[in-house]
């Protein structure tokens, strides 16, 4: 299965997040420096998390992003529905 740029970037902030869920509050600064993804293509992910209630977000001092439930909660298909808007399955060229 072909997965898009956006897809796995949302996949390695995600697991980013879970990984840290338990530490409250991510910035995405700390997500962009972690996973070596520009500030922009965040920004739209993070977009998509929220509309999708995947992430609470919190503004001001200590704030940032965490997950809106526990990771176990979350699937790779919520993830792949925010990165490509659809479930389609392409193969691989």
């Amino acid at each position: 299965m072909f997965l898009a740029s956006s897809t796995r970037y949302a996949l390695r902030s995600l697991i980013e997040l879970a990984e840290n869920y338990e530490n409250g509050y991510l910035t995405l600064d700390t997500i962009r420096k972690g996973q070596n993804i520009s500030e922009k293509y965040l920004e739209n992910i993070f977009r998509g998390f929220k509309k999708n209630n995947l992430v609470i977000g919190k503004r001001n001092i200590g704030g940032g992003y965490m997950l809106s439930k526990n990771p176990g909660q979350i699937t790779v298909s919520n993830v792949l529905i925010v990165g490509d808007g659809n479930l389609n399955i392409m193969p691989c060229r």
